[in-house]
């Protein structure tokens, strides 16, 4: 193919913006138009906005529980998640009090361990099998959280480990350095 232009001859897209001249957003133009701009929204799903009885929700939820593909995707990525927050969580005010303590008296303990894959603690001393909770006074206060301390407990002394909670008053008061006589 010859691409050689000749006098008095212009290039065939000279001019031309893009696939279709003269369209300000295009392919080649400085903001082109997004493929699904105007949109509500695309229905990704293939029952979105579809009503299911409850009878047929309580189904759909019974075949995902049954399913052990389900059951081991998710405890992969609950695991997973786990571990990002291990990873990411900035120890609190309260939890710096108690390291700071620990690392004063020269005690070995590791920070947010994952214990079994379940749970993760604030500190946990290894040569004593102990596990040291820092329990907020406004979060440890809530119902939920409640019933989650109660079977993080119940489940750390089944699995053999000694628990210490530490509420936040007792940390800021300094009270909790005579609990932790070590």
């Amino acid at each position: 193919m010859d691409t050689k232009f000749y006098k008095g001859m212009s290039p065939w897209n000279k001019g031309l913006r893009g696939y279709n001249a003269g369209e300000k957003n295009n392919m080649y133009g400085k903001h082109p138009t997004a493929w699904n701009k105007g949109k509500k929204g695309l229905q990704v799903a293939w029952n979105k906005g579809k009503k299911f009885s409850e009878e047929i929700r309580q189904k759909m939820r019974d075949a995902h529980k049954n399913n052990p593909k389900y059951q081991i995707a998710m405890k992969k990525n609950g695991l997973k998640g786990l571990i990002a927050q291990q990873n990411m969580k900035e120890p609190t005010s309260i939890e710096k009090i108690v390291y700071d303590h620990l690392l004063l008296k020269g005690i070995l303990f590791e920070k947010q361990k994952l214990i079994n894959g379940k749970f993760i603690v604030d500190a946990y001393i290894p040569s004593l099998n102990l596990v040291i909770e820092a329990d907020g006074s406004y979060w440890h206060s809530l119902d939920r959280v409640k019933g989650k301390d109660k079977a993080e407990n119940a489940y750390l002394t089944k699995c053999g480990f000694n628990l210490v909670r530490l509420s936040e008053d007792e940390i800021n008061d300094g009270s909790f350095k005579e609990r932790m006589v070590v």
